[in-house]
């Protein structure tokens, strides 16, 4: 949630576009916030700093050394006018949509639905979608923008693709990469690649089902690594 508000306040656009640190007056100034609020910012970036989608640097000016903010990584990839802006993930992860469904998990496990997702909606996600365009909107960028993120992945696997005269993109949001969902049930994840291989040309002839997906357990993941692949 903190780093949604980031996101909503355009807090890495301006720190990318000021071109050096920027110190937390200048930020306030920049945000046209109240300056009671000073301090509230202040605490809101010292979490994402010992997250580490911020990081603090010392720089000269005529008044001094100073300490600024600045980007990291991470939040390189949460600015709007970069190729690669996941901020639109961000954005659709924290939506009340996709929040509500986790307050109702409890509630899933002992009724008949198929996802907790049903439970708090009442119809599974894509019907949502079909029903509410503005989510609908809000998750086709979600799934955009983490396309454009795996198309770094697509360059290394090129030898994958090699031989394709034709490919359609499953479930990639706007189609900028090769992706399937990963929230599909088990019948679903059978009944797909089995309707793939009923429309591609058989194997001889050069045509394949390339899956991209999680790997359980894969040796020499970090922590963090670990708790995503966990929870997916």
């Amino acid at each position: 949630m903190c780093l949604n508000s980031a996101v909503q306040l355009g807090i890495p656009d301006i720190i990318h576009n000021c071109k050096q640190p920027i110190t937390l007056a200048e930020l306030v100034s920049s945000l046209h916030l109240p300056p009671e609020k000073t301090n509230s910012l202040y605490r809101l970036l010292r979490l994402l700093v010992h997250l580490g989608f911020f990081a603090t640097a010392k720089f000269n000016t005529n008044e001094g050394d100073l300490e600024g903010y600045v980007l990291t990584p991470s939040s390189r990839l949460l600015v709007k006018s970069e190729i690669t802006n996941f901020s639109p993930f961000v954005r659709a992860m924290v939506d009340p949509v996709m929040v509500t469904p986790w307050q109702s998990l409890g509630d899933w496990f002992h009724g008949s639905e198929k996802t907790a997702f049903e439970t708090a909606h009442g119809v599974e996600m894509w019907e949502f979608c079909d029903q509410n365009p503005k989510f609908s909107h809000t998750f086709s960028e979600a799934m955009a923008s983490d396309s454009t993120v795996m198309n770094h992945l697509v360059g290394e696997c090129k030898a994958v693709f090699q031989g394709l005269n034709s490919l359609v993109d499953v479930g990639g949001g706007t189609g900028t990469t090769f992706q399937a969902l990963d929230d599909w049930s088990d019948e679903d994840c059978v009944k797909i690649p089995k309707r793939c291989k009923e429309a591609i040309p058989s194997k001889d002839n050069g045509g394949k089902v390339i899956i991209m997906d999680i790997v359980m357990d894969r040796a020499g993941d970090g922590q963090d690594a670990a708790e995503a692949k966990a929870y997916s």
